[in-house]
């Protein structure tokens, strides 16, 4: 499980799946830059699905905008 906290407003966005298990273990599970809408998540969803998905999050929502099997 993981969650986005806004450091502005306190607010609580929880990842609408679990994250785990990646084939690349150099990879960080979940990767962002504090000045970047850009969400990457490394690995499976809900444990399934392995690989690198692209997520944007805008408005307190993310929006997947690629993903790459492995």
């Amino acid at each position: 499980m993981g969650a986005i906290i806004n450091a502005q407003n306190g607010k609580v966005l929880w990842l609408p799946f679990t994250v785990c298990c990646g084939s690349d273990a150099s990879a960080r599970p979940v990767d962002f830059r504090p000045d970047s809408a850009l969400i990457v998540i490394n690995g499976m969803r809900n444990e399934k699905g392995d690989g690198t998905h692209y997520y944007v999050l805008k408005q307190d929502r993310l929006t997947l905008i690629d993903s790459r099997p492995r």
